[in-house]
C-alpha cells in the first residue's frame, strides 16, 4: 500500500512538474560606466524563486575581468568580489561549445524547437543618448535604433510575443550621456524544456561520431 501512495505521489509530482510555468526576467541597467543585471526565475506563483547578479565585465590583456560593484538596487547584496577569466579557459570554453555542436545532431533544430514555445510577457529598452555634438547624436540614435530594432525582429522570428516591445531612444544633443534600461521577461513550461533535454541527449554522437545514442540503443 505504502509503495502505491509513493508511487502516486511520484506520478503527480511529475505531472505538477511538466505543466509548470516557469519565468524568468532579465533585468540590466547602464548609466555611464556603471552598469549592473540580474536574471530572477520564478514558479509555483513565486514560491520558488532564484536571482542571478552578474557583475561588471571588462576585457583586459592578461583576459575578461569580473567585478561586483557596491551600491547596486539588488536587495540580499552579498559583499563584492573580483575574478578573472585567463584567454586560455576563454579558449577552452569555446572549444567545448564546439565539440557539443558536433556531437549533437541538428542542434539548432532543438533549440528553435523549444523558442517556440516562450512567450515574452515583457520588454522594455529605453536608452538616452548623447556624445556632446548634435550630428554625431543624431547619427548615434539613428544607430540605436537600427539595432534595437533589429534584435526584437530577430527575437520575434523564435518566440511568441504576449506584449507589444516598448522601445525608446532619447537623444542628448548638448551634453554627453549614456544610460540604458532594459527589462525583458519570458516564460515557458518547464515540461518543454525537459522535452528539448531529452532530445539533445537522444541527438548526441559518441565521441568518435558515428551513430546517436538512441541508434546505440536500437542496436542493443
Amino acid at each position: 500500500m505504502a509503495w502505491l501512495l509513493g508511487s502516486g505521489f511520484l506520478v503527480l509530482f511529475f505531472l505538477l512538474m511538466l505543466f509548470s510555468t516557469v519565468r524568468i526576467r532579465l533585468l540590466y541597467h547602464r548609466r555611464d560606466e556603471d552598469d549592473e543585471m540580474a536574471v530572477q526565475v520564478r514558479m509555483w506563483a513565486g514560491l520558488l524563486r532564484l536571482q542571478y547578479r552578474f557583475p561588471t565585465i571588462r576585457l583586459t590583456p592578461e583576459g575578461v575581468d569580473l567585478d561586483e560593484k557596491t551600491g547596486t538596487p539588488w536587495p540580499g547584496k552579498k559583499p563584492p568580489w573580483h575574478r578573472r577569466i585567463g584567454w586560455k579557459t576563454i579558449r577552452r570554453m569555446q572549444q567545448n561549445f564546439s565539440d557539443i555542436k558536433q556531437r549533437v545532431v541538428d542542434l539548432y533544430d532543438v533549440f528553435r524547437g523549444f523558442l517556440g514555445h516562450v512567450k515574452c510577457e515583457r520588454l522594455t529598452w529605453k536608452s538616452h543618448l548623447g556624445t556632446g555634438d548634435a550630428a554625431e547624436t543624431g547619427v548615434l540614435t539613428g544607430l540605436a535604433w537600427g539595432v534595437k530594432t533589429s534584435l526584437v525582429g530577430f527575437m520575434g522570428s523564435y518566440i511568441r510575443w504576449v506584449v507589444r516591445p516598448h522601445l525608446d531612444v532619447v537623444p542628448y544633443f548638448q551634453e554627453r550621456r549614456l544610460e540604458t534600461d532594459l527589462d525583458c521577461m519570458i516564460r515557458f513550461r518547464l515540461g518543454h524544456a525537459i522535452l528539448a533535454v531529452i532530445r539533445l541527449l537522444t541527438r548526441m554522437r559518441g565521441k568518435g561520431g558515428e551513430g546517436t545514442w538512441k541508434n546505440t540503443q536500437f542496436k542493443a
